[in-house]
């Protein structure tokens, strides 16, 4: 009898033991994209809306409307879907805090030759252009924890639609007690 009572209580032992190591998993996977989250950059990207249709005052901004900092911060190069040859290339940044925001230097190419005047083409950046495309905007960025991120926004249709980051490799996220 006294075996057959230390059979049931081990075996009840190991049921409770596992599931409290599900529950642990559970909580702690959790807590890490609970921690990601709030490190996370977004980035919404758009073209100064009060000088818009005055071509050589128009700027283009980067905001950080993400919850941390975004560093190595990669525009790439945008195309006109249409036009092929006309080019953006945008200058590469080395961080964004939460809620900051700067100011973009680009240049403008047409085929191989650099535009004389960059502005003249921001057209393509104003949400309420008049044109059957929709700008899209690639970023790459990372996180302070060294995550990588790809974000897609989107421009036209009379407004900016700065997209979801998405994660391009599995988390390096570390939780410290």
């Amino acid at each position: 009898m006294n075996i057959f009572i230390s059979l049931i209580l081990s075996i009840i032992a190991v049921i409770l033991s596992f599931k409290a190591w599900v529950v642990i998993k559970k909580q702690t996977k959790k807590r890490r994209e609970a921690y990601r989250t709030s490190i996370e950059p977004s980035l919404s990207f758009y073209i100064d809306k009060n000088s818009s249709f005055e071509p050589v005052e128009s700027k283009i901004f980067l905001k950080n409307i993400g919850n941390g900092k975004a560093t190595d911060i990669e525009i790439k190069d945008f195309h006109h879907p249409k036009e092929k040859a006309w080019c953006f290339n945008f200058q590469k940044i080395s961080s964004l805090n939460t809620e900051e925001e700067i100011e973009i230097d680009y240049t403008f190419f047409v085929g191989e030759q650099k535009a004389f005047n960059k502005h003249d083409q921001l057209w393509m950046f104003d949400p309420d252009h008049d044109h059957d495309f929709v700008a899209e905007i690639v970023i790459n960025f990372s996180d302070i924890d060294d995550n990588n991120y790809r974000q897609t926004n989107r421009i036209g249709d009379g407004e900016y639609q700065p997209g979801k980051s998405k994660l391009l490799i599995k988390p390096k996220t570390t939780l410290q007690n």
